[in-house]
């Protein structure tokens, strides 16, 4: 109860300051003060205070301490002074954070409200030199930005977000810059606008000098994985209106490595119109391109690289469904037209005609069931420049797809009778696929694509739920080899202590021409008390080496959370020159002969400092990414 009068008398204090302005120089002399005190601020936020009075149309408050999480924490932030703005935000002056009774952390002038946040220092060392950064956020209204002063690598450096969302804009930009003697720096800028009714603007592009950044540091500022090839170059402008959309644009790339699967850059003009003829869907898609060779020519890739190439396509599809009490039927017909002329006049255009029809049945009796066959032009096309196109990962529903292909180089290429089946029993959700009949055109392509089709396979995917344990497989089985083709697998069992996820990984990569991958996948995390264990790791089969290490500890104490974390790691794509001389399948793999290592400490005052990224993304993706 007495801390309700003195809370009701700071009330009163307050709204007196509105009422200032219109009291007399007498009535301003009596002034009404308050000794010790507590304000709450929000359900998990309270203010101390050993004074109050009216000074000026503010309530000024001394000796000021605010909780966020519990009194008796071992880290305090406190300030000599604080004012209670109009519009309920605090102003602190001469304010400090103390750890263990340690001062860590001191800045004159903060405003305290919901739109900024105190941080403190995060410390790390990688490759043996030490990491220091610290976070200044600001939030308005529909944006918000954080700078964040760096010293790494014995240089220092700064790092900039912005962030804006409203009704017709959604934009993020990200930007790290170093001192050191390259004059490295990386930004990256990703959004979209509405303009006018049907128009959209979008881009997202990236870029980088200095490769010393972006191979130590870069990464974890750009939200990009280490595991990428490269940074995205892409803006585009594109317009809808009812049954038409149509899309001008470009889409590049910043190399971080020397093999990519997708080597050009493209400009391009994109139409889809859509409309429907009695019971036909007819959608009608036409694109012109043109597209520049970027790859590195140190390696020959195992198919024919052109330098510029202009391509010109349409596809026509023609849908249909038909149903009546005991089965179902759909039908597709599908054209494609391509037409590609070079730069280099001593290179003959090409144009290929493709035609592809597929159906299947379906049963009302046997939900599920799918019976159907995929008929098409079956021809040679191995002449076919590859510029935006690569094998989609092979599934059951791939299996029975007209473009089992992603980009346009392609065309379906295959006859078969196939059969498919997918259901769901108590949490057990299953898809099935294999070929009664089955002949692809692939004679003169890469012996890669050998992986992805023929041999007879089954195609399966499979997961199951028992309570807190799952599991998952997918993959292959090729009949005619008599051994999984491709295979992963994998369980995992969570509660609110812990978890523990082991997989497998081993199948051909869709992104071609990349080799294909065969690993073990480790990641773990248990709590005991107030200390939280984690770890992951990735384990080469292959090469019989571990690729990757993640192991540390998480301790939770009185609002305090402290965390160390050591990685060592071989997955960083760049290629340093004067490692060119690698064998190729070693770059291809993505693993650099120089091992990283990676030991961050860092800790989360509760309730002030929200800094921390949380261990499922550790043990997810690794420590910096």
């Amino acid at each position: 109860m007495n801390k309700f009068k003195k809370l009701l008398l700071l009330f009163t204090l307050t709204y007196q300051s509105f009422l200032w302005a219109e009291c007399s120089d007498e009535d301003k002399n009596s002034q009404i003060k308050l000794a010790d005190g507590e304000i709450k601020l929000d359900e998990k936020t309270s203010l101390g205070f050993k004074s109050a009075e009216l000074k000026n149309n503010e309530t000024v408050l001394t000796d000021v301490e605010i909780y966020t999480c519990d009194k008796d924490a071992v880290w305090k932030f406190s300030a000599d002074e604080a004012s209670l703005k109009k519009d309920k935000s605090i102003q602190l002056k001469k304010a400090k954070v103390t750890l263990f009774d340690i001062p860590i952390f001191w800045v004159n002038e903060v405003n305290y409200d919901d739109k900024e946040s105190i941080s403190v220092p995060s410390l790390g060392l990688t490759d043996n030199e030490i990491d220091i950064s610290y976070k200044f956020q600001r939030k308005y209204e529909n944006s918000s930005f954080v700078l964040e002063p760096v010293y790494t690598k014995s240089k220092f450096g700064a790092s900039f977000k912005y962030q804006h969302k409203d009704d017709d804009n959604n934009y993020k930009f990200t930007s790290l810059a170093l001192n050191d003697d390259e004059g490295s720096w990386v930004y990256k800028l990703i959004g979209n606008s509405l303009i006018g009714e049907n128009i959209t603007f979008g881009v997202n592009y990236s870029d980088f000098s200095g490769q010393s950044l972006i191979q130590n540091y870069g990464y974890r500022y750009l939200d990009a994985s280490r595991r990428s090839l490269d940074l995205r170059q892409s803006i585009n402008l594109s317009y809808e209106l009812d049954n038409l959309f149509m899309s001008f644009g470009s889409d590049d790339f910043k190399q971080l490595g020397i093999a990519r699967p997708v080597s050009h850059r493209k400009d391009y003009v994109t139409s889809d119109l859509f409309f429907n003829i009695g019971q036909f869907r007819i959608d009608l898609v036409t694109e012109f391109a043109k597209f520049k060779d970027k790859s590195n020519k140190i390696f020959k890739l195992p198919y024919s690289v052109y330098d510029n190439v202009e391509r010109f396509f349409t596809e026509l599809r023609a849908s249909n469904k038909y149903q009546n009490n005991k089965i179902k039927i759909d039908t597709d017909f599908l054209v494609q037209i391509r037409d590609y002329s070079f730069k280099d006049k001593t290179i003959e255009g090409i144009q290929k005609n493709d035609f592809a029809f597929r159906q299947n049945f379906s049963f009302r009796e046997i939900k599920g069931l799918k019976l159907g066959m995929i008929v098409s032009s079956y021809e040679d096309q191995s002449e076919v420049p590859i510029l935006d196109s690569y094998p989609r990962m092979p599934t059951p529903e791939s299996n029975i797809s007209l473009q089992p292909w992603s980009g346009k180089d392609r065309g379906p290429n295959q006859n078969k009778l196939f059969i498919f089946h997918s259901g769901s029993i108590s949490s057990f959700n299953y898809s099935v696929s294999t070929n009664l009949y089955e002949d692809y055109n692939f004679s003169e392509e890469s012996m890669i694509f050998k992986k992805f089709y023929e041999k007879k396979p089954i195609f399966f995917k499979i997961q199951k739920n028992f309570g807190n344990f799952s599991y998952f497989t997918n993959g292959n089985y090729s009949v005619e080899k008599e051994k999984f083709m491709g295979l992963r697998f994998g369980l995992k069992y969570s509660n609110q202590e812990g978890l523990f996820s082991l997989e497998k990984n081993e199948f051909a990569m869709a992104s071609f021409p990349l080799a294909g991958i065969n690993n073990y996948v480790l990641k773990a995390k248990q709590k005991f008390g107030d200390i939280t264990l984690f770890t992951r790791a990735q384990y080469s089969q292959e090469n019989e080496i571990i690729n990757e290490s993640v192991i540390g500890g998480e301790w939770f104490v009185d609002c305090l959370k402290l965390r160390l974390s050591l990685e060592r790691a071989r997955f960083f794509p760049y290629i340093d020159p004067d490692n060119v001389n690698l064998p190729y399948m070693q770059i291809i793999n993505l693993t650099n002969p120089q091992v990283k290592n990676n030991l961050s400490f860092e800790f989360e005052l509760i309730g002030l400092s929200n800094i921390l990224n949380p261990v499922e993304n550790i043990i997810e993706n690794g420590l910096f990414n």
